[in-house]
Formats: structure tokens, sequence, C-alpha cells
């Protein structure tokens, strides 16, 4: 019978009990014996920790999404990201957390969230998401304040309109730091075309995933 089995099987027969797996080595000292030779490599004392990786037929850490470095045990399992900063900056979590708080605007005025909003919303999170990770590279980045704003050189509704991925329009290549007072002025225009769009953002072929 294979580790995982016996140790289901060993839950399962001690589940009214406190803790069944700090219990282990003193109800089951075999099994647990062969716990720790399978997890030899986890640096832990921690009971639930090895059974976890037994249970999941994991063998290693898991590593956080975002920064690809090990996590945390935490009581009964392992943190999903490595620190708050590493949850905001991760794009999947963002993105699920936006679908949340569309689908509660749309319960709270019972219409459903445009296809503009959607687009918006989506091009700002990847926008975020570019300055994080290539400010070095955004023109004038070091001015950015309240005098200084970040700016889409072809804007956000432009590219809704023209059916760009928001992908494109959050590209670092897109984006640099003008004039607060120019930003103003300039709204919704563009200062490049949609050809020099596309143009820079095939030469800088790093886009925001």
């Amino acid at each position: 019978m294979e580790i995982k089995e016996q140790l289901l099987g060993y839950l399962k027969l001690h589940e009214g009990i406190k803790s069944p797996c700090r219990q282990l080595p003193k109800r089951n000292p075999e099994l647990w014996a062969k716990i720790c030779e399978v997890t030899s490599w986890l640096e832990t004392t921690k009971h639930k920790q090895r059974c976890w990786h037994v249970l999941n037929d994991i063998w290693s850490i898991p590593l956080c999404p975002t920064d690809n470095v090990p996590l945390k045990w935490f009581d009964n399992r392992y943190l999903t990201f490595s620190s708050q900063s590493a949850k905001c900056r991760n794009f999947d979590h963002t993105a699920r957390k936006v679908k949340v708080q569309h689908k509660r605007k749309e319960i709270k005025t019972g219409r459903a969230v445009d296809e503009r909003e959607r687009y918006r919303d989506r091009a700002k999170r990847l926008t975020h998401h570019t300055v994080r990770k290539y400010k070095d590279k955004i023109i004038n980045y070091h001015l950015r304040g309240l005098d200084f704003h970040l700016d889409h050189k072809f804007s956000i509704d432009e590219g809704l309109k023209h059916g760009v991925p928001p992908e494109i329009i959050a590209h670092w290549a897109n984006l640099e730091i003008i004039p607060a007072q120019t930003n103003r002025k300039k709204n919704a225009k563009c200062s490049i075309t949609l050809a020099e769009l596309l143009e820079v953002t095939s030469a800088n072929h790093k886009t925001v995933t």
C-alpha cells in the first residue's frame, strides 16, 4: 500500500481525535518514519506540513506566482503569495478582484458593466503592472509627480475605438511622463498614430502578460 493511501486510512480511522497528524509518531511510528523519509528534504518538524506534501503529491515547496520564491507555511497550508506586495502585483489576482467589483456594481446598479468600462479597467490594471515592472524604460519617469503625469501616447479611448488589445495600450513604449497641464489639454487625444503605436510596440516586444 502506498504511503498516501496509508496516511488517508490513518486519518479516516482517527478523524475524531485532535491533531491526528501530530499524534502520528506515537500512534503509527512506522508510517511516520516513511513520511519523514520521503519528505527528508523539508527542513521542518511540522507534522501537518509533511503530511500535506504526501497527501497532495507535491515534492517541493510551492513558489510564489509573482516573485517565484518559496512560500511560507501557515497552520495547515502554504500561503498563496510571499507578501502582500506580491499579491498586489499579481495580475491574475487583480483581474479576479476587478471581476468581483464589476459583479457587485452590476448587482448594486441593476445594469451590466459595459464594454468601455471593462476595457478601461483592464488597460489601467495592465498599465499599473507595466509601471511597476518597466518604469526604468518609461520616458522621463523620474519626473512623475503632481506637476508631471503618466500619459498614454495612444489613448485608452482610441484604443477601444480601434480595437487595439489593452496589452498594447499598456505597453511601456506607449507610456511617457508629460507636464500635468499638457496632459489635461491632451485629454483622450493621441500624440502618435495607430501605425506608430503598432510599430514601436512591435520593435520593443516586451508586452505585459
